[in-house]
């Protein structure tokens, strides 16, 4: 837990750093940690979500995409956050067919899932 507050704590570091040098290195910084943190532990889906956002910002997006595979497949198919964290990536990135799918396995993967649903219902929303 305290590797994942530490790389958290880098990508909101970076996101106030004024000099490009001072933000590319926080941001290293936090990929390192999210890696570290999926490498203790591959069923803790936070360190996925976090990693993916992380790479999302940076433009990584087939990086981004693989990790989300990697953590869903890691966590047996499971984890909400990742299916639904991955779908939002999908649909930012203009995949609509791919988002639903993977927003049906967030849903599947827990009922319960308030993001799930909600970024589920909003996509449907825009879409008309």
């Amino acid at each position: 837990d305290l590797t994942f507050h530490k790389a958290k704590t880098a990508c909101y570091a970076a996101s106030k750093c004024q000099s490009v040098k001072e933000k590319r290195e926080k941001l290293q910084e936090a990929e390192d940690l999210f890696k570290k943190c999926i490498g203790m532990d591959p069923m803790d889906g936070r360190a996925y979500v976090g990693l993916g956002k992380l790479l999302r910002t940076m433009k990584r997006i087939k990086e981004a995409r693989q990790l989300y595979e990697d953590g869903s497949v890691a966590c047996v198919g499971e984890n909400a956050y990742i299916w639904q964290s991955w779908a939002v990536l999908e649909e930012k990135e203009g995949n609509v067919a791919k988002a639903r799918d993977l927003f049906d396995a967030a849903t599947v993967a827990d009922r319960q899932h308030a993001a799930a649903w909600h970024g589920w219902g909003m996509l449907e929303a825009r879409q008309g």
